[in-house]
């Protein structure tokens, strides 16, 4: 009995350690999205402080989530001074440093013996990946065809549609998409889910939930309806049809 109490509080105690990591790294990602924005404006001459970004009010879902920060950065004005390109250069800046870099920053510290050797610097950099690149997918393909944010500011800026815009930016994000789940997963589970198979249940969920969930629920086109009502599931199935041997820890049960 105190050994059936042992595993439940360390599972219940794993969990809960992941929410928090899942939120830290949430946020670590997404104002380094911000910033990626704010310091090239700073480095281009069109921005006077690099930290100033526009934080929001101090509202429950801000502090948590960060849902009203943003770079402050006048793009209006940087268009008007005939300096459209670096505009739009200092709009896809969020998305391809801010996201794409970090992704595979991450997944190449995963793969130095020293990092490998640590679980817990292991979970923290498989985390702040795919926060990295679920982001990605919130703005293409979902928020791409909008009159607004950062997709829309760079078409804008380049002079160009947004359906021209499209493919190059989908691309990407179905690339890093990939990269993820058939790369950066299969490399770092183990260590993540600490060899435990009712812990990686717990891991794909809140993977598949994240990725195609809270980062696929945007946009108003029927793309967000096919990421939360197919994409989770079917993640879910994939990696645990993959990676948890259900089937056969069952018949050893038995035995």
């Amino acid at each position: 009995m105190n050994a059936n109490k042992k595993i439940d509080n360390d599972h219940i105690g794993f969990a809960l350690l992941t929410m928090f990591l899942v939120l830290f790294t949430h946020a670590i990602a997404f104002l380094l999205h911000e910033y990626s924005h704010s310091f090239l404006a700073w480095i281009l001459g069109f921005k006077a402080n690099p930290l100033a970004l526009d934080y929001g009010p101090p509202t429950f879902k801000n502090i948590i989530l960060l849902s009203d920060v943003e770079e402050n950065v006048d793009y209006k004005q940087i268009i008007a001074s005939g300096n459209g390109i670096w505009g739009g250069i200092i709009a896809l800046a969020g998305a391809g440093v801010g996201n794409g870099l970090l992704y595979f920053l991450c997944y190449g510290l995963t793969k130095l013996k020293r990092v490998q050797s640590s679980r817990g610097a292991i979970t923290f950099l498989y985390w702040l990946s795919l926060m990295g690149a679920a982001n990605l997918l919130s703005y293409a393909p979902l928020r791409v065809i909008t009159d607004h944010g950062d997709m829309a500011i760079a078409a804008r800026c380049f002079g160009i549609s947004t359906w021209l815009l499209l493919p190059f930016v989908t691309a990407g994000t179905f690339y890093v998409m990939y990269h993820f789940f058939f790369k950066m997963f299969p490399l770092n589970y183990q260590q993540v889910a600490a060899n435990s198979s009712l812990k990686l249940v717990f891991v794909i969920a809140m993977t598949s939930y994240w990725y195609f969930g809270f980062f696929g629920s945007d946009g108003t086109t029927f793309i967000p309806i096919i990421s939360k009502y197919f994409f989770i599931p079917f993640s879910a199935m994939f990696l645990a049809s993959r990676y948890l041997k259900l089937t056969e820890k069952l018949e050893e049960q038995q035995v």
